[in-house]
């Protein structure tokens, strides 16, 4: 299941690349949680590193300005 989902990420990232660093940031995080998510045996603290990049695409999203 896991190598299918792998495949599944890949054709996504292909079809629609992220466009700015955020996108990537948030991409990576929700990749990397399905994948501890899935992975048969996994320790909790492996999700450091995608709250890590979630919190970064959250800082480098831009401010909504009013007009």
């Amino acid at each position: 299941m896991l190598a299918v989902v792998a495949v599944l990420v890949l054709v996504r990232l292909l079809a629609r690349p992220p466009v700015d660093v955020a996108g990537a940031a948030r991409y990576a995080a929700a990749a990397l949680t399905i994948a501890t998510l899935l992975a048969p045996s996994t320790r909790v603290g492996r999700l450091v590193v995608p709250a890590l990049l979630a919190g970064v695409a959250a800082a480098l999203r831009p401010a909504h300005r009013r007009p």
